[in-house]
């Protein structure tokens, strides 16, 4: 009778050691995206300015269903910096014959291996019929480390377009 509970620990004490590593692998990737969501996103006690503040130029594009995707390049000021600038890169969505809705949102994709995985960070300000993502740093010296801006549907977080990379 002792044989049987011997192997129903050892079957318990080999899951329960086997599940550990999946456990771990499993809860890396949100830590792993929280950390380059905050690492790429630019402090809110850092930069006093709103993205339709910022003088930006946009850098990659695309227009679906009537809304217009884009992510945006510029200089916003550094709170307490006398005058001092930071570069930064946010996403922007905005009408170009349909206006932007309530369920309509965007977002930013971030990418640390040159596009073969992303993760969405997202926050999303609205300016009227527009809306905005929040500051977040380029590194043009790192070739994988890439934004693109993502309009998307709010209620299923499924995306419709996509910029390219930049």
């Amino acid at each position: 009778m002792s044989r049987p509970l011997i192997h129903r620990h050892a079957a318990a004490g080999l899951t329960a050691l086997l599940a550990i590593p999946l456990s771990v692998a499993l809860s890396a990737a949100p830590a792993q995206a929280a950390t380059t969501c905050a690492r790429a996103a630019a402090s809110h006690n850092t930069i006093y300015q709103s993205p339709w503040q910022v003088s930006s130029s946009t850098v990659a594009s695309r227009t679906y269903d009537g809304r217009r995707v884009s992510v945006q390049r510029g200089w916003a000021y550094v709170a307490g910096g006398g005058g001092a600038t930071q570069e930064v890169a946010f996403g922007a969505l905005v009408s170009a014959g349909k206006p932007v809705g309530n369920a309509d949102g965007v977002k930013m994709e971030i990418t640390t291996d040159g596009g073969s995985t992303h993760i969405d960070c997202t926050e999303s300000l609205v300016r009227g019929s527009e809306k905005y993502t929040w500051f977040y740093i380029p590194h043009p010296n790192d070739s994988n480390y890439l934004f693109r801006a993502c309009y998307y549907v709010v209620q299923t977080g499924s995306n419709r377009a996509c910029t390219g990379w930049w």
